[in-house]
């Protein structure tokens, strides 16, 4: 039988774990990247904004599943929300297992749409380093090796489509 002083240690060591496990608990959720805010409403024909409630209310539903919320990045990115849509991504991207081929391809779309060739390049890369075979993102790439002035490896990158 446990005295009273064995007692009180015990009580308050438990005590102290549930707290310090609530704590990563509730710190754990704190760090999660919400999904992007709707602050443009009303620039988007309504139809979008109906969708748009309907995705991320889906997502919510299920608890920022990756599938819905690349559902949800789609759509933005569609209508070139692309802030919102990179955020969706990174929100991805912090969920095992991560981003996939297809993500980075899309996030080399809104570089791209955005001029920004080497952000581009570094996705479209991403992409060739899972399937090098896809040959979408090999000319993407080409085309943004070309438009950054770098000939020489568009060259290699189309010879490469030409090849496959």
């Amino acid at each position: 039988m446990m005295n009273r002083r064995r007692l009180v240690q015990w009580t308050v060591g438990c005590g102290v774990s549930l707290a310090v496990a609530a704590g990563f608990i509730l710190s754990g959720r704190s760090h999660r990247q919400p999904l992007p805010d709707d602050s443009h409403e009303g620039d988007l024909p309504e139809a979008f904004y109906q969708t748009l409630r309907s995705t991320r209310e889906n997502v919510r539903a299920h608890r920022n599943d990756p599938e819905e919320v690349r559902k949800l990045a789609r759509l933005y990115q569609a209508n070139r929300r692309y802030r919102e849509a990179r955020a969706c991504y990174q929100l991805i991207a912090a969920t095992p297992p991560g981003l996939t081929a297809r993500d980075h391809y899309y996030l080399a779309d809104i570089a791209q749409n955005e001029n920004d060739l080497a952000s581009a390049q570094t996705e479209l890369r991403a992409v060739l380093q899972t399937e090098p075979g896809y040959v979408p993102a090999r000319l993407a790439l080409a085309e943004a090796l070309f438009k950054s002035g770098s000939e020489k490896e568009a060259e290699k990158e189309y010879s490469a489509v030409l090849a496959i």
